[in-house]
């Protein structure tokens, strides 16, 4: 008995079968190429070139202040202020407004300050050449400094209002705020080791600067010692 193999088998069905199957996938395969080309890759090409629009636009406003979205002043409020007293503290008369974010950038005899309080020479000579920024938010009666430096600190004060306490490198301290007509004034009493300091913030009067003076006078009659900062106006 003879068996004869398909591949010489005179019938041709198969080989037609994958010429019909292999036409089908090449036209679809060609259709899908042919998709890519006219629908996808100008889609991409869209999607790129508005994203770097979208970049170049927003440093565009980023970097130009009157295009910039203006955030709302908002003033953290103290909790010993009742909270009927907030709008009318905020709405206060402000003869001056010391709001901004501010850099020092020139000390004038301010590690000597430090040194008579008693703060350790490694210590004062880093504060000394530091450069810290004070952001100052100003509305009505309600001054906020936040310290961004070595020393991190932001405290909330009423300007002719009730006393505020802090902590400043672990001492006491108890601070009232008033206004000068340049300026404003804080008396910070150290509670436990009898001395006081008065700072004064004055503004310039082209508001590009704040000239930041203090002053530390001690109970036991040693002569009181003063230092001043100068801070470049940053926004």
């Amino acid at each position: 008995m003879t068996t004869i193999s398909p591949l010489a088998s005179n019938d041709k069905s198969p080989w037609i079968v994958l010429l019909v199957v292999g036409y089908v996938l090449g036209q679809y395969s060609h259709n899908v190429a042919q998709l890519v080309d006219q629908l996808f890759v100008p889609l991409y090409t869209i999607c790129v070139m508005l994203y770097l629009a979208s970049r170049v636009f927003g440093t565009f406003i980023q970097n130009t202040p009157s295009l910039r979205k203006q955030e709302p002043k908002s003033v953290p409020v103290p909790s010993f202020l009742p909270q009927e007293n907030v709008d009318a503290m905020l709405h206060a008369e402000q003869p001056i407004d010391l709001t901004g974010a501010w850099k020092l950038v020139e000390n004038k005899n301010f590690e000597e300050f430090l040194a008579t309080q008693g703060v350790p020479w490694p210590l004062r000579s880093a504060a000394n050449r530091a450069r810290p920024t004070h952001r100052i938010t100003h509305r009505g009666n309600m001054l906020t400094i936040k310290i961004e430096g070595i020393i991190e600190s932001q405290t909330t004060y009423i300007i002719n209002g009730p006393k505020v306490k802090g902590t400043v490198r672990g001492r006491l301290f108890e601070d009232a705020v008033s206004y000068l007509p340049n300026g404003v004034q804080m008396l910070k009493r150290a509670i436990e080791e009898k001395y006081t300091i008065q700072v004064c913030r004055r503004l310039s009067e082209d508001q590009q600067k704040i000239i930041l003076t203090s002053t530390a006078t001690f109970d036991d009659g040693r002569d009181s010692v003063q230092s001043t900062q100068l801070f470049a106006r940053m926004d």
